[in-house]
C-alpha cells in the first residue's frame, strides 16, 4: 500500500471548478478550499520554496528524464514521460483479462438431465459421472447399525438385517440374552422386555371369560405366556378336592396351597422351575441321550391333551426358519445360534488352511509349519505339527 500511494498519490485529477489538474495527494485540500494550491509560495516561504524548486530541477536535469517507475499492474519499471500511457494501456488489459477469467469460472446451463444411478436424484449430465463416484465411495458406503458391515445398496443392507438384527447379545444387567432389533428398548427402559409386552398384551385381550362358578369336571387352568424370544409354558394346577376322601384332604390341600408355576422343557418334557430353565435346557444339550429319552407325559387325559397343544404351539414358534449368513441354509430359531457358531468356526478353519498353503507342486498342495517354518505336503503338515 505503501508503494501504490507513492504513485497514486502524485497522479493528477482535474477539478471541476477550476479545471486544472491537481496531484491526488492535495486534491481534497484544494477543492474544500476554494481551489487554493499549496504548492505556490507564499510570500512567508518564497525564498524557501524557490531553494527546493531550485533543487529538484537540478535533479530532475541530472537524470536527464531517465527516472523509472514501478507500473502498478505488470510491476515494470517505466519512463517518467511515458508513465500516463503505459498504465493506461496496462489498465485496459489487466480489465479485459479480469472479464474473460470471471466469464471461465461461470458453470455452463444444464442441458439436460439424469437420474443417480444410487440415490435417484436428478443430476446434470456434466456433474452426473462425478456424483455417482462421489456416491459409490467406500467412505459413503451404508453401515449396519449392529455389526457396522458396509453394503453399497439399501436391498443388500435389508437382507442383511432379516439376519442381523434376530441374532442375540447378553444384556450387562440381567444377563438375559436379547435380540439385536430389540436390545436398545430392553437397556433402556430397565430390563423390559418387549416380547412379553405384546404377547401379554394379546393374551389379555383374547382371555375367555370364565364363569365363577366351580365346575367339578374342570380340574386343569393354564396359561402360557413368551419369554426372552422362547415359547415357555407355563402351567398352573388346580385340584378338585370335593372328589377325593377324607384321608386325601389334608395331603391335597396342602399341595394345592403349595400350587408352583412350573415350565415344560421342550427337549426331556420335564417340568421344572423358570429360574432353572435355562441351565436345564443347557444340561438337555449336553446329554443328547437325555433328549431322546422323554420322560413319559401324565397319566391324566385332560392334562394331556392341553399339554399336546402347548408343546404344539411351543414347536410352532421354535421352528421359525431364519437363513444362516454363511451357508445360506434355513435354520430352526431354537438351532440357530449353535449352527451360526459350528458354520463360523468351520470358515475360520478354512480360511486359516488356505492362508497357510504356500504353492502347488505337482497337484499337492505345500504348506508351512506353523511352529519350524519347514515346507511339507498338506497331507503330512498335522502329522509334523
Amino acid at each position: 500500500m505503501g508503494d501504490h500511494l507513492m504513485m497514486c498519490g502524485n497522479k493528477t485529477d482535474q477539478c471541476p471548478n477550476c479545471r486544472q489538474f491537481v496531484r491526488r495527494a492535495i486534491f481534497a485540500y484544494h477543492y474544500e478550499n476554494n481551489c487554493a494550491n499549496p504548492d505556490v509560495p507564499t510570500r512567508d516561504n518564497e525564498p524557501n520554496q524557490k531553494a527546493q524548486d531550485t533543487t529538484r530541477s537540478q535533479q530532475f536535469n541530472d537524470s536527464n528524464d531517465n527516472a523509472f517507475i514501478p507500473c502498478e499492474y505488470c510491476n515494470q519499471g517505466i519512463q517518467w514521460h511515458l508513465y500516463d500511457n503505459h498504465t493506461k494501456a496496462c489498465r485496459e488489459e489487466y480489465y479485459k483479462q479480469l472479464q474473460e477469467k470471471t466469464r471461465s469460472q461461470q458453470p455452463a446451463p444444464a442441458t439436460t438431465t439424469a437420474k443417480c444411478i444410487h440415490c435417484r436424484l436428478l443430476r446434470s449430465l456434466e456433474g452426473l459421472a462425478y456424483h455417482q463416484g462421489q456416491v459409490n465411495d467406500a467412505e459413503r458406503l451404508i453401515s449396519c447399525s449392529f455389526c457396522n458391515e458396509k453394503f453399497t445398496s439399501t436391498k443388500e443392507m435389508g437382507d442383511h438385517l432379516l439376519m442381523c438384527g434376530n441374532k442375540t447379545d447378553q444384556c450387562p444387567h440381567c444377563k438375559k440374552f436379547i435380540r439385536r432389533a430389540v436390545f436398545a428398548y430392553h437397556y433402556e427402559n430397565n430390563c423390559t422386555d418387549l416380547d412379553d409386552t405384546d404377547n401379554d398384551t394379546h393374551s389379555h385381550a383374547n382371555k375367555p371369560v370364565v364363569s365363577p362358578t366351580f365346575h367339578p369336571n374342570n380340574s386343569l387352568l393354564s396359561s402360557t405366556r413368551s419369554a426372552a424370544g422362547h415359547a415357555k409354558n407355563i402351567t398352573i394346577i388346580e385340584h378338585d378336592l370335593g372328589t377325593y376322601s377324607n384321608t386325601e384332604t389334608t395331603t391335597l390341600q396342602r399341595s394345592n396351597s403349595a400350587i408352583r408355576k412350573t415350565v415344560l422343557c421342550q427337549f426331556c418334557n420335564c417340568e421344572c422351575d423358570p429360574a432353572d430353565l435355562e441351565a436345564h435346557r443347557s444340561a438337555c444339550l449336553k446329554n443328547p441321550d437325555k433328549i431322546k429319552k422323554k420322560h413319559p407325559a401324565p397319566t391324566d387325559e385332560h392334562f394331556n391333551q392341553y399339554r399336546d397343544r402347548l408343546h404344539h404351539d411351543d414347536q410352532s414358534d421354535d421352528t421359525a426358519i431364519i437363513p444362516c449368513e454363511y451357508c445360506k441354509k434355513p435354520i430352526e430359531w431354537r438351532l440357530f445360534q449353535e449352527h451360526t457358531n459350528s458354520c463360523a468356526k468351520q470358515e475360520h478353519e478354512r480360511i486359516q488352511q488356505q492362508s497357510r498353503v504356500i504353492h502347488q507342486d505337482n497337484n499337492n498342495y505345500v504348506g508351512r509349519c506353523r511352529y519350524c517354518n519347514a515346507e511339507c505336503s498338506m497331507d503330512r503338515l498335522t502329522p509334523h505339527e
